[in-house]
This record gives structure tokens, C-alpha cells and sequence, in this order.
């Protein structure tokens, strides 16, 4: 309360904002990780209305075991982010420190390469520690506050030309992993088929060993079949290695990849049934270089690239007809078409639904599931037909759906949301119906 308190007290003195940070809001990167980690900090639920936007610190060597070990940052920053991600947040603002004890530069900004994946908009680097702000210092060897500083700006500068892609995209989740601390969130990371025996099963469910040498991320855009994939390994000695790696990209199929320290950064495209990829970053030391040349590196189509359904649950959205405009407590007929991209039969009656959200299982049009009606297997589509009932107070509610397996995982894009005008009498000239979608 006292968070929501004072930072109430500083929106109501600037209305007029442009952004307000509070220092931190993005949840526990401790959730899960041992019994009484509730009593080190808040989750996202709990602080998301603080600030404008959600803020995480991300602190080498600060409350874990750096890059590496059974408490990595990574593994803590995506426990953040899973918390942050179903209360709806999308992206944040975020605090950057390489430690008290900083292993390379390049990991330094591969991890920061991995935090923009993830959702990071912008940051704050510097010292949050006691330095020496003074004395000269030898400009091939800056302090380590200041190559911070650098390395987060490097890496800024890549990301600003890739920014529709962070505002208007979504970390992927494969369905088939959920996170090693925070069992009921997913674990937002794509496990490379080299590494398949990191991983432990829990009977219900499978989860990611902590601490892997190499990990991959992946970002959907929201409006198109493109993704920015980024491949980092996070063990030391690496700085001039690159480890080919191979990972299944829902909806895009296989990639073939290369991890290195600095993080290899690519965009994948879907185009004429081929998965194409381009390194957006060939240069580790000046990331942005290419993007700023204003040139892309060639883009070059995968050899014996083939497009292969997703391992585990997935689902593409395709299409929707909903009416922006209903009368108060009436019955109308909307229907929702989606894909099946992974590689689960979805049985007719059985635990695949389509599930409300905006918020997660809300019963604003009368219903929170909508049955299967049929079965459906990998690459068929499916058209939800089903009856809403509108609010009987007047007002403008959103309408979004996702598919869920019910008792194990929410799975594959969420439906473009819809803002739906609830009123009192029937207009004149009802509003048309409208589509949205790829399909």
C-alpha cells in the first residue's frame, strides 16, 4: 500500500507525464525459489498499478548466481517476466548493473540483448555501488559503471530500429515448459534440441534446468508471422565461439542458429511457405551497425528449410467476426477461427477450450470457455461459433479470447482485443459486423 500510496501522490502532481518509473514493479525474481520468498518483495500482481510502466532490476551477481549456476539472472528475469506477462504486461523499463564482480562485456550485453527480447523498452546502467566518479582513466579501459553504460546504449541503439517489434510483440511461449521456480507460468524459453536432457519432469508437467550454458528467446510480432530470435550463451571463455544450434519455432518450424556471448540476433520471416532468416547483428562489438547502415545483411532462406508444427500445445489466431457495438443484456452470435499449430490433438468436448481474457477468465459476455466442436488435428482450423450475452451496464468492455488446456497451460496467440460499445437501446443502424485476422 505504501508503494501505491506515494506513487499516487506523484501522478496526481504531474497529470500531464510523460512516463513515470517506479523503482521496482515487475514482480519477484524469487518467486518460487525458496520457501518465504514472499517476504523479500512484491509480485506484479500486486505492484502493476504503480507505475506507467513495469520495472525490474537485473543486477549481476546481486541476489543470484550470475550468468551461470542453480540461481542464473536469466532464469530470474524470466520469472519476472512470466508474472508480469499474465497480469498483461507486455514491456518495461528496466535497471542494469553488471555486479560487483563482472565476468566479460560481451555477456554483459548479450544478456541486455535478451532482456529487450523479452519486453525491455529502455533502461538505466550505471554504478549502484561506490566508485570513483573522479579520477582519469584510461579510455580503452573504462570503469566498469561507465562500460555499462556503454554496452546498455549499444545495444539500445540495435533495439530502436527493432522497436514495432518490442511494443507491438509477445515473448513466445512452446507450451512445453513451464518455469523452474514459478511452476504455474511458462517458462517463456525455447530449449534447443542439443539440450534436451537439461530439463526435469515433474510428472504433470516438464521444466528447464537453470544455469544452461546456451539460451534462446523468441519475439513474436503481433501482426505478422516475425519474430526476433536472439541466441546467447551465457558460459565464460566464449567471447569468440559461436555453438550451432538447432531449436523449433512454433508457427516458423526449425531454425538453425548460432549462439555467442555478445547474443546472436535474428529476424525470422515466414514468406511464401519458407522460414527465412537474417543476423541482424554481425558485428558483436557494435550491434547496430547494420541496422544503422541502413542496409539488412542478405537475407538468405534456410537449406532444406521445411515448416514443421510446433512441439506441444500452439495455436495461431486466423480470424474473428464480433459487432462493436451491442445492446445491454441481449444475445448475439460472434465466432472466433484459430489454428492448431503444435502437435496435440484437440478432442471435441475434451480440455482444449477457448478461454475469455482481458481479464483471464472473465465472464463479461456470459461464458469464460467455449467447448471444441470438433476434433481438430495439427494444421486444421477451427471456428468457435458461440452466443454471447452483453453486460446490462452500458459502457465499453473488451473482447479477447486464447486457447487454453485446461489444468495445464494457456497456449498460443490471444485474439485481436475488441472494444465493444455496450448501450441502452438499439441504434438506428447497427454497427456491421467486423473481421479481423491472418486468415
Amino acid at each position: 500500500n505504501a508503494e501505491r500510496i506515494s506513487a499516487q501522490q506523484v501522478k496526481n502532481a504531474a497529470p500531464d507525464r510523460d512516463l513515470f518509473i517506479y523503482y521496482t514493479t515487475s514482480g519477484l525474481d524469487s518467486r518460487g525459489r525458496w520457501w518465504g520468498w514472499h517476504d523479500w518483495g512484491h509480485t506484479a500482481s500486486a505492484m502493476q498499478t504503480v507505475g506507467d510502466l513495469f520495472s525490474a532490476q537485473c543486477y549481476v551477481n546481486s541476489n543470484n548466481s550470475g550468468y551461470l549456476g542453480t540461481q542464473d539472472i536469466l532464469t530470474g528475469q524470466l520469472n519476472n517476466v512470466a508474472q508480469r506477462m499474465a497480469v498483461g504486461g507486455q514491456i518495461s523499463y528496466d535497471w542494469f548493473w553488471s555486479g560487483w564482480s563482472p565476468t566479460t562485456r560481451r555477456q554483459y550485453r548479450g544478456l541486455a540483448k535478451c532482456m529487450y527480447v523479452m519486453g525491455t523498452i529502455g533502461g538505466n546502467s550505471g554504478s549502484y555501488s561506490s566508485h570513483d566518479f573522479v579520477s582519469p582513466f584510461n579510455e580503452n579501459a573504462p570503469p566498469d559503471w561507465l562500460a555499462d553504460q556503454i554496452d546498455l546504449s549499444h545495444v539500445h541503439a540495435e533495439f530502436s530500429y527493432l522497436e514495432d517489434y518490442i511494443r507491438n510483440g509477445s515473448l513466445v511461449n512452446d507450451g512445453k515448459f513451464r518455469h523452474y521456480w514459478s511452476n504455474d507460468l511458462p517458462a517463456y524459453e525455447l530449449l534447443p534440441l542439443e539440450l534436451q536432457s537439461q530439463t526435469e519432469d515433474m510428472g504433470t508437467f516438464k521444466r528447464m534446468l537453470p544455469g544452461r550454458a546456451h539460451r534462446v528467446l523468441a519475439r513474436k510480432h503481433n501482426a505478422k508471422d516475425e519474430w526476433l530470435v536472439v541466441a546467447w550463451t551465457a558460459a565464460a571463455g566464449s567471447d569468440d565461439v559461436e555453438t550451432p544450434l538447432t531449436v523449433d519455432l512454433p508457427i516458423a518450424g526449425r531454425l538453425n542458429l548460432n549462439a555467442r556471448a555478445a547474443g546472436n540476433l535474428y529476424l525470422i520471416r515466414l514468406v511464401n511457405g519458407q522460414t527465412t532468416s537474417q543476423l541482424l547483428d554481425p558485428n558483436q562489438d557494435f550491434p547496430s551497425q547494420a541496422l544503422a547502415s541502413g542496409v539488412l545483411p542478405a537475407e538468405t532462406v534456410q537449406p532444406g528449410s521445411v515448416i514443421i508444427y510446433g512441439v506441444g500445445d500452439n495455436a495461431r489466431f486466423v480470424s474473428q467476426v464480433v459487432s462493436t457495438q451491442v445492446t445491454s443484456g441481449s444475445s448475439y452470435a460472434f465466432s472466433i477461427t484459430v489454428q492448431n499449430v503444435g502437435d496435440n490433438i484437440w478432442p471435441a468436448g475434451g480440455e482444449w477450450r477457448l478461454g475469455s481474457q482481458n481479464a483471464r477468465d472473465n465472464t463479461t459476455w456470459g461464458l469464460a470457455r467455449v467447448q471444441m466442436p470438433s476434433t481438430v488435428g495439427p494444421g486444421q482450423q477451427v471456428t468457435f461459433d458461440f452466443i454471447i450475452t452483453a453486460p446490462t451496464t452500458p459502457g465499453s468492455y473488451d473482447f479477447q479470447w486464447q486457447m487454453v488446456h485446461d489444468g495445464v497451460v494457456w497456449f498460443g496467440d490471444s485474439t485481436t482485443n475488441t472494444v465493444v460499445s455496450v448501450i441502452d437501446q438499439v441504434p438506428t443502424d447497427p454497427a456491421p459486423l467486423i473481421g479481423s485476422g491472418d486468415g
